[in-house]
Order: C-alpha cells, then sequence, then structure tokens
C-alpha cells in the first residue's frame, strides 16, 4: 500500500516493524483504502504507534561503517587465561584448553 510506506517514511517509522505491529492489533484491516482521509488516518495509526511503542522508530542511518569481527589491532589487551580457556571450550578445541588449565594450575602452585 503506497499510502502506508508514504506515511510511515514521513513519520520515520520502520516500514516492515511498523506493518506488522498494526497488522497484529488489527488497525489495518479497518482501514477503507478508497477512503479519500486515508493518509491522515494511516499518519494517525502510525503516530500513536510510535508513542505506545517508540522501537517502531527507524534507526538513524550512519554515515560511518560498523565495527565487526575481532580486534586485530596491536593494542588490543590479551585475553586471560580464564577467559581463553572458555573461549577454547566454547570453540570445542577441548586439547588447548586442558592444555591451558594445566599451565594455570602451575602457575598458582608456583605462586603459593
Amino acid at each position: 500500500m503506497q499510502a502506508f510506506n508514504n506515511v510511515v517514511k514521513t513519520e520515520g517509522a520502520d516500514d516492515e516493524l511498523t506493518w506488522s505491529y498494526l497488522m497484529a492489533k488489527g488497525q489495518l484491516g479497518e482501514l477503507d483504502v478508497e477512503d479519500t482521509e486515508l493518509s491522515s488516518k494511516l499518519a494517525e495509526l502510525v503516530k500513536d504507534a510510535i508513542k505506545s511503542k517508540p522501537a517502531l522508530k527507524a534507526a538513524e542511518a550512519s554515515t560511518s561503517v560498523a565495527k565487526s569481527g575481532s580486534d586485530m589491532s596491536t593494542n588490543s589487551q590479551p585475553l586471560d587465561t580464564e577467559s581463553r580457556i572458555r573461549q577454547l571450550e566454547a570453540d570445542k578445541k577441548m586439547k588447548e584448553a586442558r592444555a591451558l588449565k594445566t599451565q594455570r594450575l602451575l602457575e598458582l602452585t608456583k605462586e603459593q
């Protein structure tokens, strides 16, 4: 429905989320597409939806590229031994995890 897309864009709402929300509430099914005041009724529905569910507001477009993946810079802090063990276990690398556990136990016994 082109009228819906125009209203959603004007109001700054996320089109898919808002459509789903209003359909789930049964509010879009009540509208007559031949109604001359369709756009104003849609605008009111979208405004009310945004007021009750602020998450429907469209995310602002970012001009910068979002970071993804691991930080591979030389400035990154190394994981502590316990964190490395947990990560290895999560990655199903049990042999390396056991080796680190053994190394950690040896370090602990030397400290005492």
